[in-house]
């Protein structure tokens, strides 16, 4: 059971019946609370009154439930005078004085006004009829207090301010009270009477004292021109020794200018507008005006493609504002900027009135060595010539007999008209190049020796000799490392090139490996024999009867 519930009385059930059986309604008028006599009380012991009532008055509200008809919540508003005692129960009572209906409450201190209460104290108490057309209130209008929470249930805006649509205000129709409608705002008419003072000032004056106008809302004009208010030479302020009613202007005018002082000028209560013919020069704020446009300035823009730029473009004309760079001579004063930028770099034109722009066509565009040291001696501008620099082949190197690979093509850089050969190393500087002949795939390799050794290789000075592997790590033979030319003592191994030396022998079905860390043997790899162009051939002409027919039929 709930610790804290309403009952009816015996009085109360008995209305209530007779109330059905008669139709004659119950009349509630007042509702009461006490203190319980400073002990809590039971609702169902509360027969006939409170048990030491504290406060009896006049019902301030009855609210019908919306979803149930029978439940009944009323209102008891006791007054800030009153308190001191601790409410523990309530009722509520006919116009007879009977009690009609109890309810024991959670202890809740009433403090009087002298312990500092400042507002009343409302107290609610929910009961059910057995029929709500049983059940009649009556209420002292002059008595009914509006709680905030009643305001807010049953106040809101749609029904102090009905009707209007969205952007409309409300407007006063007349100086009576509620006299308002919604309109536009727009709709309103403002009346405003402008008011002019003229003045012609003496020589060196620059203090004006307003005998009509005040500084409020004031355009000034200078023959007819009209000057901004600040603290520029064209431009007036307040004086501060009398703001209301006296200007200093920004300097002296000639004696007998005309000065026409306007107090509420339609145009003087905007900012003064854009002159046309200025085309955006009387902007106030030209960098905020950019970037509230997102625009760029012209020396923003010009960062973006400077002058002397190279760019390439997917089409064979330029876009608007670049030209060729295919040696032309343009005007020195039509591109001033661009010729600022190269100058005579690229050619002095006639050496007056124009100049040379770089000629791109056909070339590879190399970096400038700005010191570095990798191109010394070259000047920025200039044009290199085909050269051909000190480099590695890419080949492999074998011993001599290689017996698993097949015969090679000589290359093209060989001198003499020799065997296929295998190559060392090709150094253009010192047009050096190593052959050791290999006898023709058509002979029969020269019989092994038991143990296998390394040929000599001819090593220049300030060259070490490395060993090259392929792939898979087999041994092909000692090539030559170039010493740096930048950090003397360091050697540029080829890729693939070790600095240990193999064995010095091996059997005949051995072959050195180096797995990264040292040389091992492993077993020799097996020469691939390559078929004879004869033999590809007739393999060919099996495998394409039709091609061998037509050549037969050619040959009849």
């Amino acid at each position: 059971m709930n610790p804290y519930r309403t009952v009816h009385t015996p009085a109360g059930l008995a209305m209530m019946a007779a109330a059905q059986a008669s139709g004659s309604p119950i009349n509630l008028v007042e509702m009461a609370v006490g203190d319980g006599n400073g002990n809590p009380v039971a609702p169902e012991d509360l027969t006939t009154g409170l048990v030491r009532e504290r406060y009896r008055a006049t019902i301030n509200s009855a609210t019908q439930h919306p979803g149930e008809p029978n439940r009944w919540t009323v209102e008891l508003v006791i007054p800030v005078s009153v308190g001191g005692f601790v409410m523990r129960e309530a009722g509520v009572f006919d116009s007879n004085g009977t009690l009609f209906a109890v309810a024991n409450l959670p202890d809740a201190q009433k403090p009087a006004e002298a312990d500092g209460a400042y507002s009343d104290t409302v107290v609610r108490m929910e009961f059910l009829v057995t029929n709500a057309d049983d059940i009649t209130f009556q209420i002292d209008p002059s008595a009914i207090v509006a709680t905030r929470t009643w305001i807010m249930n049953n106040f809101t805006s749609a029904q102090l301010l009905p009707g209007g649509n969205t952007g409309q205000v409300l407007t006063k129709q007349s100086n009576a009270d509620g006299d308002v409608d919604w309109e536009d705002p727009d709709a309103a008419n403002v009346t405003v009477d402008m008011i002019e003072e003229r003045q012609t000032l003496a020589a060196g004056q620059t203090q004006i004292d307003l005998a009509v106008c005040t500084t409020r809302g004031l355009a000034v004009y200078i023959e007819g021109v009209r000057i901004n208010q600040g603290a520029l030479a064209a431009e007036w302020e307040k004086n501060p020794a009398d703001e209301d009613a006296s200007i200093i202007l920004g300097k002296s005018w000639p004696a007998g200018t005309k000065v026409l002082m306007a107090q509420n000028e339609p145009s003087n209560m905007a900012s003064p507008p854009l002159e046309r013919d200025r085309n955006l020069g009387d902007v106030p704020d030209k960098p905020a005006g950019r970037a509230n446009l997102g625009v760029y300035s012209k020396e923003e823009s010009d960062l973006l493609a400077p002058a002397g730029q190279i760019a390439y473009f997917a089409m064979a004309t330029p876009p608007a504002g670049w030209l060729k760079a295919n040696g032309a001579l343009v005007s020195r004063t039509a591109y001033a900027r661009l010729f600022a930028a190269l100058g005579e770099s690229f050619g002095a034109g006639d050496g007056f009135n124009t100049f040379k722009l770089p000629d791109l066509r056909g070339e590879f565009v190399r970096g400038h060595d700005d010191g570095r040291g990798v191109d010394i001696g070259r000047v920025f501008g200039t044009t290199q010539a085909d050269a051909l620099k000190s480099h590695w082949h890419a080949t492999d190197f074998y011993v001599s007999p290689p017996p698993w690979v097949a015969q090679r093509r000589r290359p093209s850089t060989c001198a003499q008209r020799c065997t296929p050969c295998r190559i060392g190393r090709t150094t253009s500087a010192r047009a050096k190049t190593i052959h050791q002949p290999m006898p023709p795939a058509a002979t029969k390799p020269p019989p092994q020796r038991r143990a296998t050794r390394l040929h000599q290789v001819l090593r220049p000075a300030h060259d070490q000799t490395v060993y090259q592997t392929n792939r898979a790590g087999l041994l092909l033979g000692p090539v030559e490392a170039d010493e740096s030319p930048l950090e003397p003592g360091v050697y540029l191994l080829p890729a693939g090139a070790v600095e240990t030396p193999p064995p010095g022998e091996w059997p005949d079905d051995k072959w050195p490996r180096w797995t990264g860390a040292a040389w091992a043997l492993v077993n020799r790899p097996q020469q691939t024999e390559q078929p004879s162009p004869a033999a590809k051939l007739a393999a060919f002409l099996a495998d394409n009867p039709d091609v061998q027919a037509l050549i037969e039929e050619q040959q009849q």
